[in-house]
């Protein structure tokens, strides 16, 4: 294996500057002094042969070798990161912590089971959960916060093992004497291009983003036409036809349910 003299401080100087723009922004963002970050960079720049950075008018900017180098810098960074994360998780469980984060939207087959969890606990073993929203259970299991994370597919998560664990059907509101309405079952692409009432778009984006990216995934486009902050103001909203029709107003956003 080929030895390198770039260090991890050296990568993440760098990344410094070419986020804050000056060796002077970059030590203030990472608690050190303008010529220590100079000497971090330094040293990169002399491993690989050639500057990272350059003087303008506007302050430090990539050179050509540093925008090639850049990416690798900020992968090897977050390689670095994770890998820590994930062993500080190890330590908690082999200390007897284990921590679970779940969405509160799950099924109640699922959280029965999230608290048979909690209720049967071994003599040794401490399990501590936490209800969170989707998006920060998976940041949380991502930065090794969480051991465990129970929340909705899809997950687009490369640094995650992901396994579908239940599905539910899918629901929709409609107002009384939609065209869809008499029917038992409805399949997404009869839902193209009706207007959809929105729940929680404003309150709670990273759970919307999932509705959408879920429909997407079915080749569906949901064409929005109001926001509700709450299901009860929604199911309000379609049953005074002002949307066609409001998705998951008292269910979650997605039928699948996933660990993590």
């Amino acid at each position: 294996m080929r030895r390198l003299k770039i260090t991890m401080d050296g990568q993440i100087a760098v990344l410094a500057v070419a986020e804050k723009g000056s060796f002077e922004a970059a030590g203030k963002y990472l608690g050190i002094g303008k010529s220590a970050v100079r000497k971090r960079v330094r040293s990169v720049d002399d491993e690989l042969g050639t500057p990272m950075f350059r003087s303008s008018g506007t302050g430090m900017i990539p050179t050509d070798a540093g925008i090639v180098y850049l990416p690798v810098a900020r992968e090897s960074v977050r390689h670095a990161s994770l890998g820590v994360d994930r062993v500080r998780a190890f330590l908690r469980v082999k200390a007897n912590d284990l921590r679970i984060g779940y969405s509160s939207q799950l099924s109640a087959k699922l959280l029965a089971i999230i608290a048979q969890l909690q209720l049967r606990p071994s003599d040794s073993l401490q399990i501590r959960d936490e209800s969170l929203l989707t998006h920060q259970v998976i940041a949380s299991v991502l930065q090794g916060e969480l051991n465990i994370g129970f929340g909705f597919l899809p997950i687009q998560q490369p640094d995650l093992f992901v396994r579908q664990l239940m599905e539910e059907p899918l629901m929709v509101c409609l107002p009384a004497g939609h065209r869809l309405a008499a029917k038992q079952s409805i399949q997404p692409e009869q839902l193209e291009d009706e207007p959809f009432i929105a729940v929680g778009r404003k309150a709670l984006p990273g759970r919307h983003e999932e509705i959408i990216a879920h429909f997407e995934s079915l080749g569906v486009t949901l064409r929005i036409a109001e926001d509700a902050y709450l299901p009860r103001e929604a199911l309000w909203m379609v049953s005074k036809v002002r949307g066609s029709c409001s998705c998951h107003a008292r269910l979650p956003p997605n039928g699948d349910q996933m660990l993590c």
